[in-house]
């Protein structure tokens, strides 16, 4: 496989959509600050190593196959299909590192992209979030929910950050697990008819301010 490296410089980033391809295979890939790769459903093999300081986009039905442990301050994002729904997208079923479901994530981000079919995510097992967890609502329409299945542990070393903006946005965190917060919880919306909801089912501990 090749070697590649995506600058922040284009606007216009790589998404994966337009390949006829069910997925595909490269050694190494560079995501650099500001970057972001899009998967948009399509599977990934990564033979050597994901060096990933920028944004990895997945729809939530992808595999993600890398060998060797990523690299870099990484934000993984769930954005969900633009056409159609998924349903309970298993967050910790999707990157597996040498054969390994991945469950610890750098910044995890949740803000999908369905306008009038909207996806949800949940999670099957514990995970650690070791900065920053985000679930958004940032344009028209747009309805993120990520709830955590029941029995498991959601650790967020950093801040949680629910937000809703534009015209009918909804951002929805519905943990059915314990949660941890290191750092702050925060809640905004803004626009019209936007709104966010956060309703825990058991323990819920926040180091920091709420």
């Amino acid at each position: 496989g090749d070697n590649v490296v995506i600058p922040a410089a284009p606007a216009r980033q790589p998404d994966l959509a337009s390949i006829s391809a069910a997925g595909v295979e490269v050694k190494d890939i560079d995501v650099q600050a500001g970057a972001s790769l899009a998967l948009s459903g399509k599977d990934l093999d990564i033979t050597g190593t994901l060096t990933l300081n920028g944004t990895l986009k997945l729809a939530g039905n992808e595999r993600v196959d890398i060998a060797n442990p990523i690299a870099g301050n990484s934000t993984v994002k769930f954005v969900g299909q633009a056409a159609g729904s998924l349903t309970n997208a298993l967050v910790n079923q999707r990157i597996f590192i040498a054969g390994t479901a991945l469950t610890q994530f750098y910044n995890l981000t949740f803000d999908d992209r369905g306008q009038s079919l909207h996806s949800t995510f949940t999670t099957g097992a514990d995970v650690t979030v070791t900065n920053d967890l985000t679930i958004s609502a940032d344009n028209d329409n747009e309805r993120t929910t990520f709830s955590t299945g029941s029995g498991t542990a959601l650790t967020v070393s950093h801040d949680l950050i629910i937000s809703s903006g534009g015209a009918s946005t909804a951002a929805i965190f519905t943990p059915a697990g314990s949660l941890s917060v290191g750092n702050d919880m925060a809640m905004s919306s803004a626009g019209v008819g936007s709104a966010v909801s956060f309703t825990p089912a058991v323990s819920v501990s926040v180091t920091q301010d709420v």
